[in-house]
């Protein structure tokens, strides 16, 4: 009994092993266009290529194509959950990845979307595209079309979305305080010492006073007279201290999205996961 149980347990085991075999691997660097079977013409492939590759550049959400042949027993929202999961698509902790699954020999298509975008293409987004705007050239086997259109409408819906700027605290912003704050402090500085300044004037004034009543001196003039000539002193040069040289800071005022060029050796998918949500049919 014990050694059927072992027995059926490595079935099991060999039967997970074999489909998991039957997920392309996670290509280094990242590809966003993947035709394994050739159904692509080099035009709509290069384009797509480039127009999620630029997406990705500059938003850090990414969009994956992947065309296989079949889901060899199991179902296309399994394969899709999985393969977005093994790849990693959409940045970590953002979870901003699209996967548009096409199955030829199926003849099923599913768009799988990761938590983060959820909150601006929903699962009836989806359908609508698939439905409306993949299906009928799918039927035709015009597959640049259909995948051009769906990108096109994905990205349209995701301009509201800045995954990039909710997880990047800007320098700009940081820099902005820092100016409010320095002025501040100058500000309380400049009261501070126009504060001491007037008091010890009018200490100076009084003790001015009480000295020159206590002597004898016959001329009245003599008795009131204040001398002002070191009031030269009480004035506070200000020019030092009193401008804020943003010039130090403005390198890193904004962000700097430059690292990352238009090679393609330096993207990779960055570890992002799907919720599970989207759409499939058949075609």
């Amino acid at each position: 009994m014990k050694k059927l149980l072992f027995l059926i347990l490595c079935f099991f085991m060999i039967v997970e092993g074999t489909k998991a075999q039957n997920f392309p691997a996670k290509p280094e660097p990242a590809i966003f266009v993947n035709d394994y079977v050739g159904v692509l013409e080099n035009n709509d492939k290069n384009y797509l290529e480039k127009t999620l590759r630029e997406y990705d550049k500059t938003t850090s959400t990414q969009i994956a194509i992947v065309i296989v042949r079949s889901l060899e027993g199991v179902t296309i929202a399994e394969y899709a959950n999985e393969l977005f999961r093994k790849w990693g698509i959409g940045q970590k902790n953002k979870d901003n990845g699209i996967l548009i699954l096409i199955v030829t020999e199926d003849r099923a298509v599913r768009i799988e979307l990761g938590y983060g975008v959820e909150a601006y293409i929903t699962d009836t987004d989806a359908a609508n595209i698939v439905k409306t705007q993949m299906i009928p050239h799918l039927k035709e086997r015009k597959y640049g079309e259909a995948l051009q259109k769906a990108t096109e409408t994905l990205i349209k819906q995701l301009q509201s979305a800045d995954f990039r700027a909710n997880t990047e605290p800007t320098k700009a912003w940081y820099n902005s305080y820092r100016v409010i704050i320095i002025f501040a402090v100058l500000i309380v500085a400049v009261i501070f010492l126009l504060t001491f300044l007037f008091r010890k004037k009018k200490r100076n004034k009084l003790r001015s006073a009480s000295s020159s009543s206590s002597s004898y001196s016959s001329s009245s003039s003599s008795t009131y007279y204040y001398d002002n000539s070191s009031s030269s002193s009480t004035y506070y040069d200000s020019s030092s201290s009193s401008g804020y040289d943003s010039g130090s800071s403005s390198s890193s005022s904004g962000y700097d999205s430059g690292s990352s060029s238009s090679g393609s050796s330096d993207s990779s998918y960055g570890g992002g996961d799907s919720g599970g949500g989207g759409y499939s049919s058949d075609y």
